[in-house]
């Protein structure tokens, strides 16, 4: 397959988009973290949950596993709890921490279903749910992110590309697109406001020109 590399170039919509360069290991580490510590795994769940195994400790017991239970600490209020449910009919859904945002404290967890997955930022202190398609690859000012699932023939996942904004209230798309002829992948940020990516491009004759 030939590769190919396709750009967007956006703009702040409002404010002004920070360039303070944070530490990110909680958040944009995955990839790291799966190749150091699953290299004797196959099993994907059994990998997240090695990581998570990671990435809890280093929350000081703010978020915990207690069996099937993912519980999220919230100040002032019931924790969140997330509780595992797919079964050995391969029905419900499996939960795995990843992470929290290094500033704003948004938590990171990957929803794993049957068929499919999806991730889950949850708010530390309000619960808001925000879904997401896939994993959120950030920006260098940590306020922008992207994500880019790519899925034209199963149709299990969301085939779309998309770019969202946090702050330490809320959670917002400021642009998607959501293609029937060729599928997204590979985020990488040149700045806060330029976005690279890779696009399968669906042939006429079967298959994809990636």
């Amino acid at each position: 397959a030939l590769a190919s590399c396709s750009s967007l170039f956006l703009v702040a919509c409002s404010g002004t988009v920070e360039d303070e360069r944070l530490p990110v290991a909680s958040v944009d580490s995955i990839a790291t973290d799966s190749a150091e510590l699953c290299r004797d795994i196959q099993d994907r769940v059994a990998c997240r949950r090695r990581i998570e195994e990671r990435r809890l400790a280093a929350t000081n017991g703010t978020v915990r596993r207690s069996g099937d239970s993912l519980v999220i600490a919230v100040e002032g209020a019931e924790p969140v709890v997330l509780v595992d449910s797919l079964d050995e009919h391969q029905v419900g859904v499996e939960y795995s921490y990843l992470g929290a945002h290094p500033r704003l404290g948004w938590h990171l967890v990957h929803v794993q279903e049957y068929e499919g997955d999806g991730w889950l930022l949850i708010h530390p202190r309000t619960k808001a749910e925000f879904p997401l398609d896939a994993r959120p690859v950030y920006a260098p000012g940590m306020r922008r992110f992207a994500t880019a699932s790519w899925d034209l023939e199963a149709g299990y996942n969301a085939n779309a590309l998309r770019i969202l904004s946090l702050d330490a209230d809320s959670a917002w798309i400021e642009w998607e697109i959501e293609p029937d002829d060729w599928g997204p992948s590979s985020p990488r940020w040149a700045s806060n406001n330029a976005l690279h990516f890779t696009k399968h491009v669906q042939l006429e004759g079967g298959g994809y020109a990636d």
